[in-house]
């Protein structure tokens, strides 16, 4: 359980995804013709989460993520619903959850979320949260993070443009683990990684960072902040409405969600 002084916010990409990995888009609930069931699955999951952290007060985030891990149709639904429910709820689609949590990132104690690029706005006042599997989670902190990663959160881009993802690694040969670790303590940024390209010894990294540099780039690019404004108003935040209450009770009933009640 955690303190009603905290605050959640919530990379809803992670539940976004594995909703529409669960129905498949399958027609499960449907009322009154309306297909129901992606906004009943992501409902039931948030809850689960809500639930498992003992989360009380937090804003629910979309981005572009989100709009990759579903279909439009399908976000815009989901957070239509979230606002008839009174929960706060921030929607940029063509901002990256990054951005966007990056500038509300004063607001909050935890961040939640399963994209590694979020990893590098933990702070000693912002921990972030990782499902680790179904309604598990582990808290980082930047002390954790260099712990487990090797690096400091703020080192986390160049890392992950080293080391890159699973797919990354099958398609450009970037470096391992302690490889990426090694080069990011010695020189601390892909810039100066770069920079003295010719110093390091060993000739297979340096063939790679040379041959991969395009896509190590991108990535870097990709895993940066864009600190540009984001309009984005919140109202009071809260996760924890009551659901027995008659005005939220009535909407569930009306969408045949009376598990949820």
């Amino acid at each position: 359980m955690v303190s009603k002084t905290q605050t959640y916010l919530v990379d809803t990409t992670f539940i976004l995804r594995q909703t529409a990995e669960a129905f498949h888009g399958t027609p499960l609930l449907v009322v009154d013709g309306e297909d129901r069931t992606f906004t009943y699955g992501f409902l039931r999951d948030l809850l689960l989460a809500r639930r498992t952290l003992g989360a009380t007060r937090g804003i629910l985030v979309v981005g572009a993520e989100g709009h990759n891990a579903a279909t439009d149709a399908d976000v815009t639904t989901v957070v239509e619903f979230a606002k008839l429910l009174g929960l706060p709820v921030v929607h940029k689609p063509r901002r990256s959850v990054l951005d966007i949590c990056y500038q509300l990132s004063d607001t909050a104690t935890h961040l939640i979320t399963s994209d590694t690029k979020l990893i590098q706005l933990t702070t000693e006042r912002l921990s972030v949260i990782r499902p680790k599997a179904r309604n598990e989670y582990e808290c980082l902190t930047p002390a954790s993070v260099s712990s487990q990663v090797g690096v400091t959160p703020a080192q986390i881009p160049a890392f992950r443009a080293l080391h890159g993802t699973e797919n990354d690694r099958k398609k450009t040969g970037t470096l391992t683990k302690k490889q990426a670790v090694r080069l990011v303590e010695l020189y601390g940024s892909l810039e100066s990684i770069y920079a003295n390209l010719d110093e390091i010894k060993a000739a297979s990294i340096r063939d790679k960072l040379a041959s991969g540099r395009e896509a190590i780039m991108r990535t870097y690019s990709g895993s940066k902040v864009d600190t540009s404004p984001i309009a984005a108003i919140v109202g009071i935040n809260r996760l924890d409405w009551k659901v027995a209450s008659r005005r939220v009770a009535r909407v569930l009933h009306a969408h045949r969600f009376h598990s949820l009640v």
